[in-house]
């Protein structure tokens, strides 16, 4: 069986390295790009600003002006985040998250097709009403997702699929997953059946529920494959609602790895989580809830200066691992705080500061300090003990090699760090320039060396080191000129023709940054068309996958060495492909 899960909903976008605090401004300014798969700028994009939980109310709106940029004013404040998306015409729409004060983002659109067909049972008869999603694979296009509903002939339409690799997938009634990996050069038909694959059921009973509670009771579904985490398509993607009764069943489902967990705003649940082995024919989970004990779900903390004294007015924030649900609180005047989870005891949490202006340390076992983020088992009995220590934060411009401001180029900070060789720099903070190629960077307090470092698309530049004033809360840093980037273009050809959504890659000797990988992958446009830009320069390796992997047994042409090229510093090289026809 061959399903892939993008990592994302959504192309998250800026950086995060801290955690967002909760905005203290009424309104807010967004400001980003559109470009296309190339770089070049899409002109006229649309910008729309909603809330999750609320995607169909458009908060804000905007349009790209001819160089593809734009400045959305009068955001109104999100209690998380806000959904932002690009759509233009041809082009595949592209969202991101984007929390408070929201940075700069750059939208990526590839050229788009539509994807058609019929999704039919076993027997031939079609089905009506189901849902169908595509899901773009590759690097350069995770987590782009459509979605569409057939019509009483089983028919579906989906506009707007990126052009490349897609997983076409649908639930068909009591016989189970449909499921097709095709390529996508531009508008195809695909026509869906159920797997012929090992299937089981899976029932999920949570007793004790009382009936008037049931419709806050959501159930998070994660499946796993042999190699990757799985995504199914709706109705079975990820989070199920108990409604009517005390029974959650899908059926028949592939016979893989599950992980289960109960979600209530009011309920706690024992146990807190199951997990089924990969192959089992029948996949039943029990679970209990009880009210909820707010002192069982209570963690507390209390923040102290440097001196042991009790701190007030330092804002924490709490989160599960990678993200997910957060919480804040703000310590009182004798340093305490307390969150109420949703989770229970004995789950894995993060205490971070939500403040700009404050740094958090602690004690860890055996006797030494951390500092940042705090992770955590989480224990209603235990009161975690925090130190604030007062935050620094650099600041500085970033050039264009003419000196005009870089305008949303992204900036990291790293710190020399010798107890993590052979890695000789660690990126500890990031952030995106504005318009005017300004950038700051806050809520930091390191020892060591530190340097910033700009890569992109633009160019790429690295400071000099400095070290942070403890007496100072600003760093200001010498004006940072990109050194001009190459560019690699060309077309593909696959028996004499353009070959449209095909993944072409780029390999790098020598990156530059940690948002510089050594590994870059772009797809052909309508007309086969390939450019990478920001390419530093010196030895790179030109690969092509003019194949579809597959999960159990890569294609043999999964990846193709095409060239071998030396790209001159700021230079431009042009690399046509031609490859035979299979």
């Amino acid at each position: 069986m061959r399903v892939r899960f993008a990592t994302a909903a959504l192309l998250l976008a800026g950086a995060h390295a801290q955690a967002p605090a909760t905005p203290d401004a009424t309104e807010f300014v967004l400001e980003g790009r559109v470009v296309d798969m190339r770089g070049e700028p899409v002109p006229l994009a649309n910008i729309a600003v909603t809330i999750p939980g609320a995607e169909s109310v458009v908060v804000a709106r905007g349009t790209a002006d001819g160089d593809g940029f734009f400045r959305i004013g009068h955001v109104p404040p999100a209690s998380e985040r806000w959904t932002v998306t690009a759509t233009s015409e041809g082009r595949a729409p592209t969202a991101a998250w984007i929390w408070a004060p929201p940075q700069p983002v750059r939208f990526v659109q590839p050229d788009a097709a539509m994807v058609r067909g019929v999704l039919r049972r076993r027997d031939g008869t079609p089905v009506a009403a189901a849902p169908v999603r595509a899901t773009s694979q590759g690097s350069c296009l995770q987590g782009r997702r459509v979605d569409g509903v057939t019509d009483r002939e089983g028919q579906f339409v989906l506009r707007g699929v990126a052009l490349g690799p897609a997983e076409v997938a649908a639930v068909v009634p009591g016989q189970g997953l449909a499921l097709r990996t095709i390529a996508v050069p531009g508008d195809v038909v695909c026509d869906l059946a159920p797997l012929d694959a090992p299937t089981t059921t899976l029932q999920i009973r949570i007793a004790g529920v009382p009936a008037e509670q049931r419709d806050g009771v959501t159930v998070l579904v994660l499946p796993y494959g042999t190699r990757r985490a799985l995504e199914f398509p709706p109705p079975w993607d990820q989070v199920a609602r108990l409604g009517d009764g005390d029974l959650v069943e899908w059926t028949p489902v592939p016979q893989v790895e599950y992980q289960v967990r109960p979600m209530s705003a009011t309920l706690a649940f024992e146990p807190g989580e199951l997990k089924m082995r990969a192959g089992a024919e029948s996949c039943r989970m029990q679970f209990t809830a009880r009210p909820r004990d707010d002192s069982v779900q209570r963690c507390a903390a209390r923040v102290v200066d440097t001196q042991g004294k009790p701190l007030a007015g330092v804002r924490v924030g709490l989160s599960m691992p990678g993200g997910g649900y957060r919480s804040f609180a703000t310590s009182a005047d004798d340093g305490s705080l307390a969150f109420t989870s949703t989770v229970g005891p004995g789950s894995q949490m993060v205490l971070y500061s939500a403040d700009q202006h404050w740094v958090l340390e602690w004690q860890i076992p055996g006797g030494a300090l951390a500092r940042g983020e705090c992770h955590m088992t989480f224990d209603p009995k235990t009161t975690v003990e925090l130190r604030a220590l007062a935050a620094c934060a650099a600041t500085g411009t970033v050039l264009l090699p003419d000196e005009r401001p870089a305008a949303h180029v992204r900036v990291v900070l790293e710190v020399h760090d010798v107890r993590h060789l052979p890695v000789r720099w660690l990126a500890i903070a990031r952030t995106t320039t504005d318009r005017a190629g300004r950038y700051r960077m806050g809520g930091l307090y390191p020892d060591g060396d530190l340097r910033v470092v700009v890569s992109g698309p633009d160019g790429d530049a690295i400071g000099d080191e400095f070290q942070f004033d403890e007496g100072r809360a600003v760093t200001e840093q010498a004006p940072l000129r990109l050194r001009p980037a190459a560019t690699v273009e060309g077309v593909l050809r696959i028996g004499g023709e353009p070959a449209p959504g095909i993944r072409v890659g780029l390999r790098v000797d020598q990156p530059v940054g940690p948002w510089s990988s050594d590994r870059l992958q772009v797809v052909t446009d309508r007309t086969g068309r390939f450019r990478f830009v920001g390419v530093p320069g010196g030895a790179c390796t030109l690969t092509v996958r003019p194949g579809i992997e597959d999960e159990a047994e890569p294609h043999p042409d999964a990846e193709v060495t095409v060239a071998t090229l030396d790209v001159p510093a700021g230079g431009r090289r042009m690399s046509d492909v031609e490859l035979p026809r299979r």
